[in-house]
């Protein structure tokens, strides 16, 4: 898409009531809430604005971090899953996250995402994403024929990807508080709906409590010693109110994935360590047919002795925009004076726990509404067994499911939700 598209015009959603505002308090009273600050928290809120502006509902955005700079994503590359409907690319998809997943991939719930994926990600022209910058370096959106492999796609550096979408979050009229970490969902007395949550301004040193029809919990999921994609934010702190409030969590079995990383650091881009080349210790290479369905063969070797990796896919040419697509892991393998394209590196082993599994809060269907009325989850809070079966959900999965799942809890939101009221859970 090179010729400059059409804007859309910036439809505005009705600021939030403002019920104090003090040294020690903040409370309000929203629309939507929406819990987290990455590309699902950022989605939920802009299509939540877009239904709320005819509504008179607020929409209001909390974040442990800065919006737009926290998270998994922060740092990263943007590869969503992205088929078109109808296209012969859409069965192949299927079969290759079915058959990592044992199986247990639906292919309704898959079509869903890819079909609400693709319609999402279309309207990025519209919003200004084609634009160029002063550099002449621009992230770029691409849904025809620029892919070798005939794939449409959409790709550019995720920090940008988040700036961008920030500041539609603000032109829609999203109230955004930032450094905000909410602590406790808060539900009616007699618990059989989520009217909100509560937290702390630590900038401010004051309580916040935001009082909601409907909650989006877009927090991502737990991370264990990987910090490779911001994944420090990651603390679980979403799946633990959910529970806490009475939802449910499922495919928790399914989040034992094991990363790999330079051996000695937590830098997981296991994107890249997929076709890369392997050897054993003495220089023995090791051989194997497809790391999406089995990294076996490595781990055998790995229990036996240190392994050793070398990026050999990428041809010269290819290098410096892989670089740029993952300026988080490259950070790191420059620090330790590797050039992974044509160096041998010792890799490890880390746990990433559901940021990279795919258990999180049960959902109960496409929407993300979770079973508790007036509670969604998208993002990697959620469970995403259904698309990915018992297999990772890393990269294009992830981010897809991520943007399908917010826009349909903020499509929803007042599927049961309260008056407003309640107490901590």
């Amino acid at each position: 898409m090179n010729a400059r598209s059409p804007r859309s015009p910036v439809t505005r959603a009705p600021s939030p009531t403002v019920v104090r505002d003090d040294a020690d308090h903040l409370e309000i009273i929203t629309g939507v809430l929406v819990i987290g600050g990455g590309p699902a928290a950022t989605w939920a809120a802009l299509n939540a604005a877009r239904t709320s502006a005819g509504e008179g509902l607020g929409v209001t955005l909390v974040d442990k971090g800065y919006c737009g700079a926290s998270g998994v994503a922060a740092t990263s590359g943007v590869g969503h899953w992205l088929t078109p409907p109808g296209s012969p690319l859409r069965d192949e998809t299927f079969r290759i996250k079915n058959a990592t997943g044992g199986g247990q991939s639906d292919r309704v719930w898959v079509d869903a995402v890819l079909d609400e994926t693709w319609a999402q990600i279309s309207t990025l022209p519209a919003m200004g994403w084609d634009r160029v910058d002063r550099n002449r370096r621009q992230p770029s959106l691409d849904l025809t024929t620029d892919n070798p492999s005939g794939a449409p796609y959409f790709r550019g550096p995720a920090p940008d990807y988040l700036r961008f979408l920030r500041g539609q979050v603000k032109k829609a009229g999203v109230t955004v508080l930032d450094h905000s970490p909410a602590v406790e969902l808060l539900v009616t007395d007699n618990r059989d709906a989520v009217v909100g949550a509560r937290g702390l301004q630590v900038r401010a040193g004051r309580n916040w409590t935001v009082h909601a029809h409907a909650v989006v919990l877009a927090t991502g999921g737990t991370t264990w010693r990987s910090h490779s994609l911001g994944g420090d934010t990651n603390t679980g702190d979403g799946q633990l109110m959910a529970a806490e409030a009475g939802a449910d969590l499922a495919a928790m079995e399914y989040s034992n994935f094991q990363g790999m990383v330079p051996f000695g650091t937590s830098m997981d881009k296991n994107g890249y360590f997929i076709k890369a080349e392997y050897w054993t210790g003495d220089g023995t290479p090791i051989h194997y047919d497809d790391l999406h369905y089995s990294r076996v063969p490595l781990l055998e070797h790995s229990v036996k002795g240190t392994v050793y990796a070398r990026f050999s896919q990428f041809a010269p040419a290819q290098r410096a925009t892989a670089r740029e697509n993952m300026p988080n892991f490259f950070a790191v393998v420059d620090k330790l004076g590797i050039n992974p394209f044509t160096e041998r590196f010792p890799i490890d082993w880390v746990h990433e726990g559901t940021v990279r599994g795919t258990g999180g809060v049960r959902v109960d269907d496409t929407t993300c509404a979770v079973g508790l009325p007036g509670l969604y989850a998208a993002g990697d809070v959620a469970a995403r067994d259904r698309i990915t079966g018992a297999a990772t959900g890393a990269g294009g999965p992830n981010l897809s499911w991520a943007v399908r799942g917010c826009r349909l809890a903020g499509e929803q939101r007042l599927r049961g939700g309260g008056e407003g009221g309640g107490r901590g859970s």
